[in-house]
């Protein structure tokens, strides 16, 4: 009787120890199964999760680039928009350029709303000298990838708006 309810332990153990490697899909769960592999198998998926949280913050270092890039391909079509206005104006009668000179506002408005709604997770590139990307590549490296932002609407005159700043 005691042989068999040793069997059954074991049995009972095996069985347990095969649905956790099965749930798991590890092979070694524990020190206990094998110290070496365990430790290694430890060091291998901390680096996995390093490399994991490397992709995320390249992921999200390309997904602020590409916001930045589609709002600048935007603001290209604007400001051919603005080029047509100014080339039809010449043309044009004086209250036909009073008109032209107020769509022409608008449209520099759509640009300025535009560079200041530019924002991916509260980054902005396009309105804010201080805005600054960085994503690291490596894990055990110091490659890095750092973008500044500038400012669109700022003004290089004496003034301290952009040229086509909103009233506030």
């Amino acid at each position: 009787q005691r042989q068999s309810l040793l069997s059954l332990q074991r049995t009972d153990y095996l069985s347990s120890r095969t649905q956790t490697r099965l749930s798991t899909g590890r092979k070694i769960n524990q020190v206990v199964d094998d110290a070496v592999n365990f430790f290694r198998s430890r060091t291998l998926s901390d680096r996995a999760s390093d490399f994991e949280l490397r992709r995320d913050d390249i992921d999200q270092g390309v997904s602020a680039v590409n916001t930045a890039l589609q709002a600048i391909e935007a603001i290209d079509s604007l400001l051919e928009q603005l080029k047509g206005i100014v080339e039809a104006a010449r043309s044009q009668s004086t209250s036909e350029r009073i008109s032209a000179t107020t769509q022409f506002t608008e449209v520099g408005t759509q640009i300025f709303e535009l560079v200041e709604d530019t924002n991916y997770q509260g980054l902005n590139l396009l309105s804010s000298t201080n805005s600054t990307l960085d994503i690291a590549f490596g894990t055990r490296t110091s490659s890095r990838l750092q973008i500044d932002g500038f400012d669109l609407n700022a003004w290089t005159g004496t003034s301290s708006t952009g040229i086509f700043s909103v009233a506030v």
